[in-house]
């Protein structure tokens, strides 16, 4: 084909007209074509050139070579250089010689090869330009020269392709202006560019080597001097274009992009061959995907060809550039031959020198075998990259655990080199106490594929991995058990077990059974403890029995404890009493069963409990069988303090509280539980015998005193304790064997009343405030004389002793007695008053227990008799008030020996 040419320039007069003009034009090109192409010839000198340059001068003022897109579709190939004077002498002239392309056309060489090409012509022909072939290439930009000005600008060389790849996305990335001294740099920007592009998009570049402004560009890449017209400002650099400034003025950030970062490195390298050899890999790729024109476009700047092809002819990559070779190899194993694989395995294998595996990732070391595996390819290139996994899952911080995702068949030449080379430094973090769990498991992978000895103690390792067992974290879970389920975990499985047994029998045990059972969501996990013996365990067949216990349902408290006794198939043997210990945090994991279940679990620490199920048939869950050596078996299981605490919690409703706390200070000797416990429990068992009527009188100090040692009491003990004490009082009962008598002495416990009023406790006395007014004591208020009168006596004796006392009498005998008094007859009211008459206790100071009595009585009917009768107010003094009336409130506070010496004085009368 006969390239149609152009020559612009200033001329003398001609047929048509004189100035800039065409001078010498193809007969192809019409005037439309040359009226598009006119306005991109034009040449404007750097505003610091010389104003009349000599010949020498000429040669330094900038090549503006150009390739343009016109706007009819076709291109122009051009360079214009300045000539100085025209033929008037007038400096300014300029010749433009340029080559035009038809729409669709293209150059066999890229446009940027035509830089000081021998077919330029600086001087315009006599008549029509010699008929033109082809351009021939520039000599000045030869492989070595491009690849020296790459080294030159190594820093600058990725961010300027990644915004040269940018042109071409859609949409388009901004322009590229490139600030240069010297248009030859630009070109050689340029160069680089073009040779790193695929040969379509190299021919679809369009550039400028020079202008002088820049604004009127419509090129993609546009070479400027310094002196140009641009402004520079932070919209240009940041937004507008993509500023590369070669001489150090202001740049636009640097962009990145992983196909320049490739053929950055490529240019570095030398290796330029690489890009054809990418494009044709990437074209055979495009066709067999059956792939049209519109998605070409990305798969040609994909960088996993050239990346391969790279890292096959020894250029250093790293990182993703690294990681973008092996992914594009794993899908394309059977592309390329086997010289190819073998050398890129060996390049891939050596690559990572001080940081083995770097960029790549364990898991991509395992995809490739797979690929590589499946084409077939032989030995040669397979044991190479096992050794390069083995190296990685030695090294890589973050590789995964699973053998399958790197594990490769290894030759026993490579296994054992690898041993030599990575077992001291294997063994070395093995043994380190803060390598991490999942770095741990892949090292006794790695050590159990290379027949290692991994060397670090293995009960610490045991450890290490019985904990992760027990953490609650499912993967770590899985992981750990399928390692011990395989080869690698052979050496551990006992001193796992161990392990595991210590933290079920010291610890919580709970973790444990979820482990060794599964939870729910997770039931194929057991499967994988098929290689456990657990009959040396004890502790882990009694963790396995609750949590299968658990999965079943249907079992609770004592149930469940006889349960995973039958379950586990063990007893309370001698020599491992921590068993029941065990038992018991698995079946109540809260620590608080009830009161009557923790005296079932102290009575199987008798040395004569001897299975499970002998032990659930012989309490039947009821009565606590006769112990053993209970004190020496519960001081082994250590059961004493969790026991203890099951009492001192308890409800003041539970009623085997007391025995419980009865048995456990019989059974633990002074010294086992804190002194402030054994004395809660001291209170607890001694509200026991009180309610129980084993206590002889003075039995209120006695308890006031036992709480006041144990403070602070536990509220149930506390509020156990005053209703106990409240209805011990109310009922009267003595405790005294044969004493049947059936007067006030015998119905009113006196000593205690006066033990209660002067100790103005306010729990006891507010608990035998609300007895008194409910239940058995209002049924014993009208069953009898006997009992209302000693309630008057108690109730008007001591006033003043305490203000609760005196509030707590004073609301019984107006809320509790009165009315109780009203509900009887007159007769029955006149035997009350004749009991309280002869009360033995000391006398009212003003006047005896009847004038007592009947001040107090008459009182009540008199506020009664005004209320019926309308004449009472409130605030006014009742009938029979006065002075009598208030004796009624007034007791003696002498001592009970001048209560006796009264008592005499009456009995004389």
């Amino acid at each position: 084909m006969t390239l149609r040419q152009i020559h612009y320039t200033s001329a003398p007069p001609g047929p048509d007209g004189s100035g800039f003009r065409f001078t010498s034009v193809s007969p192809e090109l019409t005037e439309e074509t040359l009226r598009l192409a006119e306005p991109v010839l034009g040449y404007e000198p750097p505003r610091d050139a010389p104003g009349r340059p000599t010949e020498d001068e000429l040669d330094a003022f900038p090549v503006a070579l150009a390739f343009t897109r016109l706007p009819d579709g076709s291109t122009l190939l051009s360079r214009t250089v300045y000539t100085g004077a025209d033929y008037t002498g007038r400096y300014g002239n300029f010749h433009a010689h340029g080559v035009h392309l038809p729409r669709g056309a293209a150059l066999p060489i890229r446009p940027i090869e035509a830089w000081e090409s021998p077919s330029w012509q600086s001087r315009t022909p006599a008549g029509p330009p010699e008929p033109l072939a082809e351009l021939s290439v520039g000599r000045s930009f030869g492989r070595e020269v491009l690849c020296g000005f790459a080294r030159q600008r190594s820093a600058e060389l990725a961010p300027f392709l990644a915004d040269v790849r940018a042109l071409f996305a859609d949409p388009p990335g901004p322009q590229l202006v490139l600030v240069e001294q010297d248009a030859q740099s630009v070109a050689r920007w340029i160069a680089l560019a073009s040779g790193a592009l695929p040969g379509r998009r190299a021919a679809e570049l369009t550039f400028t080597t020079y202008t002088r402004r820049p604004y009127r560009s419509k090129h993609m890449v546009i070479g400027i001097r310094t002196d140009a017209e641009f402004g520079f400002t932070p919209a240009e650099l940041n937004h507008q274009y993509r500023v590369h400034h070669g001489a150090g003025g202001p740049s636009s950030p640097a962009g990145a992009d992983l196909w320049a970062q490739v053929a950055a490195e490529v240019w570095l390298a030398g290796q330029t061959v690489l890009f054809l050899r990418a494009e044709q890999l990437g074209a055979a790729e495009v066709g067999a995907a059956g792939f049209g024109a519109a998605e070409f476009g990305t798969a040609e700047f994909d960088p996993g060809p050239l990346a391969a092809l790279a890292l096959q002819a020894g250029v250093p990559l790293a990182g993703p550039a690294l990681a973008a070779a092996v992914d594009w190899a794993c899908g394309h194993a059977a592309l390329l031959g086997e010289e190819f694989w073998e050398a890129f395995v060996q390049r891939l294998s050596a690559h990572g020198g001080a940081q083995p595996g770097a960029g790549v990732g364990v898991e991509r070391y395992g995809r490739l075998g797979a690929a590589l595996l499946a084409a077939g390819r032989s030995a040669r290139v397979l044991d190479p990259l096992a050794v390069a996994a083995a190296r990685a899952v030695a090294y890589a911080p973050a590789a995964p655990p699973g053998r399958e995702q790197w594990a490769l068949p290894l030759s026993t030449g490579a296994r054992q080199v690898l041993a030599a080379e990575l077992g001291p430094d294997l063994r070395a973090e093995l043994g380190q106490v803060g390598t991490p769990l999942d770095r741990v498991l892949r090292l006794l992978q790695l050590a159990a594929e290379l027949q290692i000895d991994a060397g670090a103690a293995p009960e610490r390792l045991a450890a290490r991995l019985a904990t992760a067992l027990v953490s609650g974290d499912a993967a770590a879970l899985r992981q750990v058990s399928e390692l011990l389920a395989g080869p690698a975990g052979a050496g551990l499985r006992a001193g796992v077990l161990d392990r595991l047994n210590d933290i079920a029998r010291e610890a919580d045990p709970w973790p444990v059974a979820a482990a060794l059972a599964g939870e729910p969501g997770r039931r194929g996990l057991p499967d994988g403890w098929a290689w456990a013996d657990l009959a040396d365990h004890p502790h882990l067949r009694a963790a396995r029995a609750a949590g299968q216990a658990r999965r079943d349902g249907g079992h609770s408290g004592l149930a469940l404890l006889f349960r995973l006794l039958d379950l586990s198939t063990v007893g309370l043997a001698a020599d491992d009493p921590l068993l029941l210990r065990t038992l018991y945090r698995l079946t109540w994991p809260s620590g608080r069963p009830q009161a009557a279940e923790a005296r079932q679990v102290l009575a199987l620490t008798s040395s004569g409990a001897a299975t499970g199920a002998a032990t659930g048939a012989a309490t039947g869950y009821g009565a606590v069988p006769a112990a053993g050596d209970v004190t020496g078996m519960l001081r082994q299981t250590g059961l004493g303090p969790a026991l203890a605490e099951v009492a001192l919690r308890s409800a003041a409703t539970e009623a085997q509280a007391p025995e419980l706390a009865a048995e456990l200070l019989a059974a633990l000797p002074p010294g086992e539980l804190p002194a402030r416990d054994r004395a809660a429990l001291q209170v607890l068992s001694y509200a026991g015998q009180v309610k129980a009527g084993l206590i002889e009188l003075g039995f209120t100090a006695r308890a006031l005193a036992l709480r006041k040692a144990a403070e602070p009491v536990e509220p149930g003990i506390a509020e156990r304790l005053a209703a106990v004490l409240a209805e011990r009082l109310l009922s009267g009962q003595s405790g005294l064997t044969g004493y049947h008598g059936d007067g006030v002495p015998e119905v009113l416990l006196y000593e205690e009343i006066t033990d209660l009023a002067y100790s103005g406790d306010e729990a006891v006395l507010a608990a035998y405030r609300q007895q008194a007014g409910a239940g058995v004591a209002q049924q014993r208020l009208g069953s009898g004389p006997h009992y209302p009168a000693a309630c008057f006596v108690a109730w008007q004796s001591y006033p003043g002793v305490s203000r609760s006392w005196d509030r707590v009498r004073q609301e019984l005998l107006a809320e509790v007695l009165r009315p109780a008094l009203r509900a009887l007859s007159p007769n029955e009211v006149g035997r009350v008053e004749l009991l309280v008459a002869r009360a033995p206790y000391p006398v009212p100071a003003l006047g005896s227990w009847t004038e007592h009595w009947q001040a107090w009585w008459q009182q009540g009917r008199s506020g009664l008799l005004g209320r019926w009768l309308g004449k009472g107010r409130a605030g006014e003094p009742a009938p029979g008030g006065g002075a009598k009336g208030r004796a009624a409130d007034l007791a003696p506070r002498s001592g009970r020996a001048e209560g006796g010496a009264r008592r005499d004085r009456e009995g004389d009368r």
